[in-house]
């Protein structure tokens, strides 16, 4: 459904249905509003408003959109939503080292964008994930970043995950991974910049 409105129906439409929907969402979920406002909370000094946390929805609702956008429009038409994105110049200049590189990124915007962009500059990524509760979403979203040649690499919390990650660094590949998913007993705590 979302991906047929995407392919024919444009990014206007497709991200207005994605911000309705949200909305709705929204009013029919409190205990997930409660979450987010939760989740805000750890970012800012204040307290976190309704108003923002509604805000957070909304703008999660556009991501969803993006993000069957990006698997169904023209490739030109999605770089165009990257072309404000400000950094890109270094990012160029560490791919072209030709070492193994690791982008850490966040749940912050339409990621998978990122992955498009660097099959055009000739470095299509791996990117880490944990399981799914679900094995077809793992197999869903391994098919979906193939349309760009990335690949999906699913990482546990054994002590041996990393090593399959070090051999594609020494390839001088780019390898991908979200920084803020729960890794259990495996991870290091950082203060957030800012």
């Amino acid at each position: 459904g979302a991906a047929w409105i995407g392919k024919h129906c444009g990014a206007g439409v497709t991200r207005a249905l994605g911000r309705g929907l949200a909305a709705i969402y929204d009013l029919t979920h409190p205990r997930t509003r409660a979450v987010v406002k939760r989740n805000l909370a750890l970012l800012q000094p204040t307290p976190v408003t309704n108003r923002q946390a509604h805000q957070t929805l909304r703008n999660y609702g556009v991501n969803l959109a993006d993000y069957f956008l990006l698997g169904t429009r023209p490739r030109a038409e999605v770089l165009a939503l990257a072309a404000e994105t400000d950094g890109l110049a270094h990012l160029q200049a560490a791919l072209q080292t030709q070492a193994g590189l690791i982008l850490a990124t966040a749940h912050l915007g339409l990621f998978e964008l990122g992955g498009l962009w660097l099959e055009e500059q000739g470095h299509p990524p791996v990117i880490l994930t944990l399981p799914e509760p679900s094995p077809a979403l793992n197999r869903w979203r391994a098919e979906y970043r193939k349309r760009w040649s990335a690949t999906t690499l699913e990482v546990g919390n054994g002590y041996f995950s990393s090593v399959e990650v070090v051999r594609l660094l020494k390839q001088g590949r780019c390898v991908a991974m979200l920084m803020d998913r729960p890794y259990d007993a495996n991870r290091v705590l950082v203060p957030f910049p800012g």
